[in-house]
């Protein structure tokens, strides 16, 4: 990251996540942080750069359409021309409300604050739905929210799941009992589409282990995971698999054109991936097993 100090607005340069950088340009009297992207050493740049503009003005929704409520958090909105929009309530309640809006889809964003900031607010959740705007906006995937990996013959592999499934625990079995296996985050990951497979990206947000790697590779699995006394593994139909992925995806809803690339992507790429479901204990042997398994399982699929 480099800042430039430059009155009245600071810019902040972050390295590439899933090959795009971004540029944040924060008007003075605005105490932003950016607490993950900061320390983020970035993928390969690959793409044009996303502009963000951070300034004071109003929060008002007149004009929007409201989609979907995301309490406490944020709602998120359509403008007249399908564009996405996501209002940011005051949580923590010190903090002033603040409204995302496209200037320029996949290109240009803005942020308008009630007031200046008493105190540093960390825009992570403004980071998470920019890259889903981002992201539908280019037509390019979706954000999910799951375990990353990399297996050691640099095949990726996905295991999605909602708050509490056991991501970060299995990110902590594979960091500490299979060294040959890198994980892209322990919480949330990101999938493009490219010419002929599915890319999978780490991000700069981790879950409660702390893992956030720029690793990335072409996806070849999704497990599911789930805890048992016992290590198995079963494959699992389409159907039971996109029933367990929709909950775990960043969707365009705001987007009707969007939201049909979405699922043009979810059903002919991501649907159509080996589907698995992987039963184990807690245990340090679990964590090799679950490596061990996958690459031979993918093994035979090929």
């Amino acid at each position: 990251m480099i800042a430039e100090a430059l009155r009245p607005i600071r810019t902040y340069r972050f390295a590439p996540i899933a090959g795009v950088p971004f540029v944040h340009h924060v008007a003075d009297g605005l105490d932003t942080v950016f607490a993950d992207t900061e320390r983020w050493p970035g993928s390969a740049w690959r793409e044009e750069p996303v502009t963000v503009l951070h300034k004071l003005g109003g929060t008002s929704t007149e004009n929007l359409d409201p989609v979907i409520d995301s309490a406490p958090w944020a709602t998120y909105f359509r403008d007249a021309n399908g564009a996405g929009a996501a209002r940011f309530f005051a949580e923590p309640p010190w903090s002033p409300e603040h409204l995302l809006r496209t200037s320029r889809g996949g290109f240009e964003y803005s942020v308008t604050y009630e007031t200046t900031t008493a105190t540093p607010l960390d825009l992570k959740n403004v980071e998470l739905a920019l890259t889903t705007f981002v992201l539908a906006d280019r037509r390019r995937g979706v954000l999910a929210h799951g375990c990353g990996f990399v297996l050691p013959d640099g095949t990726a592999v996905l295991s999605p799941g909602i708050s509490g499934a056991g991501k970060s625990t299995l990110a902590r079995l594979l960091r500490d009992n299979a060294d040959d296996v890198r994980i892209l985050n322990d919480d949330r990951v990101i999938l493009t589409r490219e010419h002929e497979h599915v890319h999978a990206w780490g991000a700069p947000w981790p879950g409660s282990e702390g893992i956030a790697n720029p690793f990335d590779g072409p996806l070849g699995a999704l497990a599911f995971i789930r805890h048992d006394d016992t290590c198995s593994v079963r494959t699992i139909a389409p159907r039971d698999a996109a029933r367990r992925l929709y909950r775990t995806l960043a969707l365009p809803l705001w987007s009707s054109e969007a939201m049909a690339s979405a699922l043009e992507f979810i059903d002919t790429r991501l649907l159509t991936l080996p589907l698995l479901e992987l039963s184990y204990p807690a245990t340090p042997g679990a964590g090799r097993w679950i490596a061990d398994i996958l690459v031979e399982h993918l093994a035979h699929v090929r």
